[in-house]
């Protein structure tokens, strides 16, 4: 999976990169917790992560949002998408 440019995508504020990083995770169908266990962070700031990206996206919930970022090209499949 790559991420396109979320400020040339969307009118949203811009996502930072670790919240791109946890973004494409969820997508990817991880769980908070092997999010955090895969990026070094505590669940805690993850769950804060994903709290910023439903709100920067004015989503309903992480799946919302995931689905925000496919539809704003802010994530996009690529061939090695898992």
């Amino acid at each position: 999976m790559r991420t396109g440019n979320p400020e040339r995508a969307t009118s949203s504020p811009p996502l930072s990169t670790a919240e791109l990083e946890v973004l494409r995770l969820r997508a990817q169908g991880l769980e908070l917790k092997e999010i955090a266990h895969r990026r070094g962070r505590s669940v805690h700031t993850v769950r804060m992560q994903m709290d910023a990206i439903i709100e920067k996206l004015g989503a309903r919930n992480s799946v919302h949002a995931v689905t925000l970022a496919f539809q704003k090209g802010i994530l996009r499949c690529s061939p090695d998408f898992e």
